[in-house]
């Protein structure tokens, strides 16, 4: 078993909808952030949507996720059907350089994200 790391960011999709999700290990807390603010407070969401998680950290790095505090924390919200996915890439390189969350630009941001991915380039 390997240890598992101190901050995991994950973004994944269910149903066609990208959400992005943060385990940070020292405070025992998932954060989920959620472009669309459904209301993931509840046991009925933390059951179906994360049982594959829980399964993975607990055989990979022997950490029952399952004693984890489910939090959400409020994200740019999309006034659209298809911008999910660009809000959680942006979300992620905040996290991960501490910069702000907030977007007016989707249509700029998609730029940058493609000019990124193909050249490698990254803007902070």
């Amino acid at each position: 078993m390997t240890s598992m790391p101190a901050v995991v960011i994950l973004p994944l999709c269910k149903n066609h909808h990208w959400i992005l999700l943060t385990i940070t290990k020292a405070t025992g807390i998932i954060t989920i952030h959620d472009s669309l603010n459904h209301n993931h407070s509840g046991k009925h969401y933390t059951d179906n949507y994360l049982q594959g998680i829980y399964r993975y950290y607990a055989k990979k790095h022997g950490e029952d996720l399952t004693l984890y505090k489910v939090i959400v924390e409020e994200s740019q919200q999309q006034n659209d059907h298809y911008s999910c996915g660009v809000i959680t890439m942006l979300n992620a390189r905040a996290l991960v350089y501490g910069k702000q969350r907030r977007y007016k630009a989707f249509d700029a941001e998609r730029m940058v994200i493609l000019w990124e991915l193909l050249f490698g380039l990254m803007r902070y």
